[in-house]
C-alpha cells in the first residue's frame, strides 16, 4: 500500500513537471490567446497611457513590448505601475504586457496597441477618393477653422519638461497650407533644442520637453490662394521653482453697462499650490484715493468662506448696478509665494430718456395760406422752452411749405 502511494505521488510531480515545461515554452500568441489583450489605436502625436490595474500595492510591476522589457526614458515613461508616452509613433505600434508579481498572487495584462498614420483600407480609400471628387466640385474656399471653440483657451502655462502641442484645424478649397511663426517670425527647428514635430494631417506643432526659453507667442498661418486666417497662442513655461500666482492677461476686463443691469468680472488664476481670491472696490477716503502710506483706499467685497468654491471666487457680480457702483475694481490672488493682482474699471451711464411731446394751437400769420387753420404743432418740452415752441415750429412749418412749393 505505501508502495502504491509513492508511485501516485511520483507520476503526479512528473505530470506537474511536464505541465509546466510545456506552459513555459508557450509562444507570445499562445500567451495572448489566454489573455485577451486590450485593443488601443492612436494617431501619431497623440498621447498613450497604460495602466496594470489588476496589481496589488506589494507586487512589483514590468513592462514588455513584444516581448522586450521596457525601462523608464525620455520616450518612454514608467510611473506608478503605469506606462506614458506623450507623443505616440508609428514604431511604438506592438503588443505590451504588464507583469505584477507579488508573495501571494501574480497578475498579466496585455495590450494591442495600433499606431496608424491615416493610411485607410481599399474600402476606406474609395470614400477619400469619393470624397476627393466631392471636394473638387465644391466652389473655392477660404480657409475657416473646425473647431474654433477649442481654440479659445490662448494662454497655455504649463510646467517645463511637459510636451506642448498646438492645433489649428482648417477647412478650405483648396485645401489650405499650414506654417508657424514664433513671436511673428518664422518658426525654424534649429531654432529650438531638440527641434519640434508638425503633423500637418491633424494640423498640430508638438514640442517635447520645454523649456523656459520656449515661452512665447506660437502663431498658426492657414492659407489658401482664396484667404488667410491665423490664430495665436501664448506659452508660458512654468519653472518648477515655487512661484506667485499667474493671472491671465485681459482678466478682469473692463465693462460699460446701463443703470439697472447686472455685471460680471472674471479672473483667470495659474498656481502651482493653492491660492486665495479676495475682490476689492477703490474708493475715495476724505477725497483721497491713496493712502500716506502710497497704499490705495480699498473696500472688500468678496473672499473665501467654507462654502465658496474656487471657481466662484473666481468671478465677481454685481446685479442691479448703480452709479455709485462705478469706479476701479480689483482681483487680488496670493499663495504661499506672493500675492499678484489685476484691476479693471466699470463704467455706469444712465439709459437715455425719451423726449416727450404735446400738441398746441398757435396762432400763426400765414399770408400764403390764409384759408388754412392754424397748423397743430408738436411741442418738444424737453428741448424748448414754453415760451418759445409755438414760435419756433410754425416758422418751420413756413419755411418746409416756402421751401417745397
Amino acid at each position: 500500500m505505501m508502495m502504491m502511494k509513492t508511485m501516485l505521488l511520483l507520476i503526479s510531480v512528473l505530470l506537474t513537471d511536464s505541465l509546466q515545461s510545456q506552459s513555459s515554452s508557450a509562444t507570445k500568441d499562445e500567451l495572448v490567446a489566454l489573455v485577451e489583450p486590450m485593443p488601443y489605436t492612436l494617431y501619431p502625436g497623440d498621447k498613450l497611457e497604460l495602466s496594470c490595474k489588476g496589481k496589488e500595492e506589494t507586487q512589483e510591476v514590468t513592462w514588455t513590448k513584444d516581448n522586450v522589457p521596457l525601462v523608464d526614458g525620455e520616450h518612454t515613461h514608467l510611473r506608478n505601475h503605469q506606462i506614458e508616452i506623450e507623443t505616440v509613433e508609428l514604431s511604438d505600434s506592438g503588443l505590451y504586457a504588464c507583469f505584477a508579481q507579488g508573495p501571494n498572487s501574480n497578475h498579466t495584462e496585455y495590450f494591442n496597441v495600433n499606431v496608424t498614420d491615416g493610411l485607410a483600407s481599399s474600402d476606406d480609400e474609395e470614400d477619400n477618393e469619393s470624397f476627393s471628387e466631392q471636394a473638387k466640385k465644391l466652389l473655392p474656399m477660404a480657409p475657416i477653422w473646425v473647431q474654433p471653440d477649442k481654440m479659445e483657451k490662448k494662454l497655455h502655462a504649463v510646467p517645463a519638461s511637459k510636451t506642448v502641442k498646438f492645433r489649428c484645424q482648417a477647412n478650405g478649397n483648396p485645401t489650405p497650407t499650414l506654417r508657424w511663426l514664433k513671436n511673428g517670425k518664422e518658426f525654424k527647428k534649429d531654432q529650438r533644442i531638440g527641434g519640434y514635430k508638425v503633423r500637418a494631417h491633424i494640423w498640430t506643432i508638438i514640442m517635447e520637453s520645454v523649456v523656459p526659453s520656449d515661452k512665447g507667442n506660437y502663431t498658426c498661418v492657414v492659407e489658401n490662394k482664396y484667404g488667410s486666417i491665423n490664430h495665436t497662442f501664448e506659452l508660458d513655461v512654468i519653472d518648477r521653482s515655487p512661484h506667485r500666482p499667474i493671472l491671465q492677461a485681459g482678466f478682469p476686463a473692463n465693462r460699460t453697462v446701463v443703470v439697472g443691469s447686472d455685471v460680471e468680472f472674471e479672473c483667470k488664476v495659474l498656481s502651482h499650490s493653492q491660492p486665495h481670491i479676495q475682490w476689492l472696490k477703490h474708493i475715495e477716503v476724505n477725497g483721497r484715493r491713496v493712502g500716506s502710506d502710497g497704499l490705495p483706499y480699498v473696500r472688500v467685497l468678496k473672499t473665501e468662506s467654507l462654502n465658496t468654491t474656487f471657481k466662484e471666487m473666481g468671478v465677481l457680480q454685481i446685479n442691479e448696478v448703480s452709479l455709485e457702483d462705478a469706479g476701479e475694481y480689483t482681483c487680488l490672488v496670493g499663495n504661499v509665494f506672493g500675492f499678484t493682482h489685476q484691476s479693471a474699471w466699470l463704467t455706469v451711464y444712465e439709459a437715455p430718456t425719451m423726449p416727450s411731446f404735446k400738441v398746441c394751437q398757435c396762432p400763426v400769420d400765414m399770408s400764403a395760406s390764409s384759408s388754412s387753420p392754424a397748423p397743430a404743432v408738436l411741442r418738444l418740452t424737453s428741448v424748448l422752452p414754453s415760451a418759445l415752441d409755438c414760435v419756433f415750429f410754425p416758422v418751420m412749418v413756413v419755411f418746409v411749405r416756402l421751401f417745397v412749393f
